[in-house]
């Protein structure tokens, strides 16, 4: 899986190569949030829904650099987008997935030299492998 994270509201992007999530995907399935409610006197409980809630999840991803200083800047812009609503696109067997308002809570980028070996990959010296906290906001997808 390629694709891109791109911060809504500055022009900081981040291409990659490769975007692992430890389910296997990204949790598309909003979860009720509920609270419940008790009437004095009446036996039994009962619940009603506040509002729908995406998971919070991991998302680990590779992108490669032409020199070690090009990857420590790309660490710098993953880190601009802690707490931004970010645009992501995941493309799967040619079909992207855009998601178009992502919050993420955390980023942890760690900087390797040396190239990447495999299908898609350029001759670079350096590249960067970023774990990503995000929650979905948008409930429509493209």
């Amino acid at each position: 899986m390629s694709g891109s994270i791109t911060a809504s509201a500055s022009s900081l992007s981040i291409t990659f190569l490769a975007a692992q999530f430890p389910a296997g995907f990204m949790d598309l399935v909003a979860i009720d949030q509920a609270e419940e409610l008790m009437t004095p006197g009446v036996d039994g409980r009962r619940w009603r829904t506040i509002y729908k809630q995406f998971p919070s999840f991991q998302m680990t991803t590779i992108s490669e650099a032409a020199t070690y200083n090009a990857a420590a800047a790309l660490k710098k812009v993953a880190e601009k987008m802690v707490q931004k609503l970010v645009r992501l696109t995941v493309v799967i067997d040619a079909v992207p997935v855009i998601m178009r308002e992502v919050h993420v809570s955390a980023v942890a980028p760690r900087i390797f030299p040396g190239p990447i070996f495999g299908a898609g990959t350029g001759i670079n010296l350096a590249h960067i492998e970023t774990t990503w906290q995000v929650e979905l906001t948008d409930f429509f997808t493209t």
